[in-house]
This record gives C-alpha cells, sequence and structure tokens, in this order.
C-alpha cells in the first residue's frame, strides 16, 4: 500500500504540468480550462455508457488492451500541443486543448 502511495507523490502528473503549459504559454483563460474540464468529464460518462452498451461481453485483457493502444495516441495530441503541430495545420489552440480533454 505505501508502495502505490509513494509511487503516485513522487511521480509529476502530466495534467498538472499540461495546465501550467496552457495558462502560462498558450495564454488559455482558467475558466476555459474548466469548461474543458467539464467536457472530459461527459467524454468519461460517454465511455461508461459505451462500455455498459457494447464492450461488456468483451474480454477484459482485450479491453484494456484497446484501451493502453488508445491512451498512447491520445497522449500524441499532447505532443502535437506541445511542439505547436497544430498551428502548422490550422487548429486553434483552444480546439486541440477541448478534443485532447474530450477523447482522454
Amino acid at each position: 500500500m505505501a508502495w502505490f502511495f509513494l509511487a503516485h507523490v513522487s511521480i509529476p502528473n502530466l495534467s498538472t504540468v499540461m495546465f501550467y503549459y496552457q495558462t502560462e504559454f498558450l495564454n488559455l483563460e482558467a475558466s476555459f480550462l474548466g469548461t474543458v474540464r467539464v467536457v472530459g468529464w461527459l467524454g468519461l460518462m460517454f465511455g461508461t455508457f459505451a462500455y455498459n452498451h457494447y464492450l461488456k461481453k468483451m474480454r477484459l485483457r482485450t479491453i484494456l488492451m484497446l484501451a493502453h493502444v488508445g491512451f498512447s495516441f491520445m497522449n500524441l495530441l499532447n505532443i502535437a500541443l506541445v511542439a505547436r503541430t497544430n498551428v502548422a495545420f490550422g487548429i486553434f489552440d483552444k480546439i486541440m486543448v477541448l478534443c485532447g480533454s474530450a477523447f482522454q
């Protein structure tokens, strides 16, 4: 039990770092980022709905594998945001942050 606590406390959380980056470097307002969190929670509720209706009969191992692969690809959105790749494609920072939160 102590190991899980120490592992969680000692490793920096990516969401804290991204919040700092989004407010200080991208100059996004904290109120907008609060709205982004709400969109993220709506995505979570949609994921729960999708699981209950479509994925309950799948093997847990398959679901976890797909979730980890999907989460890895979704983390590429954070890399694209920091590398400013979205600007090269004409995608605004607010849209990128909003979509990244909804899919993660």
